[in-house]
């Protein structure tokens, strides 16, 4: 074997260990490119639960005083008019409330009605009575609104978590491109050598 077919052999090879490692290099690429979404996602999972524990608290008055966004009085105001019997009484539900926050009879009587009238009522009328009490403030409800955005945001950085998992490449994803970066590399470097080879011919021709 001549010397010049050594190292066209040799200079051959040189490029095909480069694309090679290229390669691997893509490989690590990708590994790196899991990690920081890896990280990316354990970052919105910890925003998420201190954001959860957030709106959990600034809820939890709300939710305590209402059943289905009502108050213990709107509930009661309610069903009084489903069976008929308050429709006639009271124009708006502000004056049911008043009325009823501040005339024992009235609660006796509506206590007594809603015991005849509404099955599986079992309250005692002290119970009655003191859900009556337990009224929504402005700052619940304020803070009930703080809560639902929260909430909204919470759903947004969900989605971002699951589109997170759904970028993740998998081992067969990983391997495939490495494989074309490899393949493309040599598809790329083995001409280009020609056109150095070219390139110092031509230079080396003209200094002469």
């Amino acid at each position: 074997m001549t010397e010049k077919t050594r190292k066209i052999i040799a200079r051959e090879f040189l490029i095909f260990i480069v694309a090679l490692i290229i390669g691997f290099l893509i490989i690590f690429g990708t590994l790196c490119y899991n990690f920081i979404l890896q990280i990316k996602e354990k970052n919105i999972q910890q925003t998420i639960n201190e954001k959860g524990k957030l709106a959990d608290s600034l809820a939890k008055s709300y939710n305590i005083k209402t059943f289905k966004d009502k108050d213990y009085i709107s509930r009661v105001y309610s069903a009084l008019n489903d069976i008929g019997e308050n429709s006639n009484n009271f124009k708006s539900e502000d004056t049911f409330r008043k009325i009823i926050l501040n005339d024992s009879v009235y609660q006796k009587s509506v206590y007594h009605l809603l015991q005849n009238k509404i099955e599986g009522f079992t309250k005692s009328f002290m119970e009655f009575t003191n859900s009556l009490k337990i009224q929504l403030t402005q700052d619940d409800i304020n803070k009930k609104v703080q809560s639902r955005a929260i909430e909204t945001e919470i759903n947004k950085l969900t989605q971002k978590g699951i589109n997170l998992q759904n970028s993740y490449l998998n081992t067969k994803e990983k391997i495939k491109i490495s494989l074309y970066i490899f393949l493309l590399t040599i598809l790329f470097l083995f001409p280009l050598r020609y056109l150095v080879y070219a390139t110092n011919w031509s230079i080396k021709t003209l200094k002469k």
